[in-house]
């Protein structure tokens, strides 16, 4: 077998190792020419979860927000819940949105959108991550963690950021932060305020992670069970 150091040798550039607290990420050549793909090596799923876990607990906006990313996509997960509770995966679907954060930050999207390949590198990163969990999200379900994803940005922006939003700088430039954005927000979150409440205080005051988010949804239906008990029989082997 080749050894990590010889492939280098051998193949220079072909393939790239990132040591993780648990674990490994191989970047390595994909399929189809010219693409990449992200291969997890962990011992236990169990271990996955506890690597996303500590990379998320980074400050959003490259730290220039009180709130973690953890703390982010609890919030997305539990605002799924709440907006669409019909969807089975959707829930998860947001607790995983920005997984792939936990091994490349997160990029602020002004800088981002300067960054070709930036979606293309979430895009693998994520479909790893999803390949080593057995994850299988649906279109539909992409879409609207796309919305819950807005509405928590602006939740975490009216409550975090100290700003006027009838400055004609924000309405002109920073439509995410604009009165008539938040307006449209706050309309739309109304009926479920006190839920809202509930959940972003309990973030602050630090009683959910990651890893409890993530066995309480697998504990709501048949399928997650079942990945709960992998879960469970991984820790025994490890």
């Amino acid at each position: 077998m080749i050894t990590w150091k010889q492939d280098l040798e051998l193949k220079p550039g072909s393939r790239w190792m990132l040591l993780t607290n648990n674990g490994k990420l191989i970047m390595e050549p994909g399929e189809i020419p010219g693409r990449w793909k992200a291969r997890f090596l962990f011992a236990s799923k169990s271990d996955m979860i506890r690597d996303i876990q500590t990379g998320l607990r980074a400050k959003r906006c490259a730290g220039r927000m009180n709130w973690t990313i953890e703390q982010h996509s609890i919030l997305v997960a539990r605002i799924m819940a709440i907006f669409w509770p019909e969807e089975e995966w959707g829930p998860l679907k947001g607790l995983f949105h920005d997984a792939h954060e936990a091994y490349i930050s997160d990029v602020p999207s002004p800088v981002g959108a300067t960054l070709e390949s930036l979606d293309y590198s979430k895009g693998v990163l994520d479909d790893g991550i999803y390949d080593f969990l057995d994850f299988d999200f649906k279109e539909p379900e992409r879409r609207k963690v796309h919305i819950a994803d807005k509405i928590a940005w602006d939740l975490e922006s009216a409550g975090m950021l100290d700003f006027d939003p009838n400055d004609p700088f924000i309405l002109k430039h920073c439509p995410a932060l604009s009165a008539r954005r938040l307006l449209g927000i706050n309309g739309m979150v109304k009926g479920y305020a006190p839920q809202l409440e509930t959940v972003i205080r309990e973030l602050l005051d630090g009683k959910h992670t990651f890893e409890s988010e993530f066995r309480r949804l697998t504990s709501l239906n048949d399928w997650l069970t079942r990945a709960l008990v992998a879960i469970e029989s991984d820790k025994k082997s490890t």
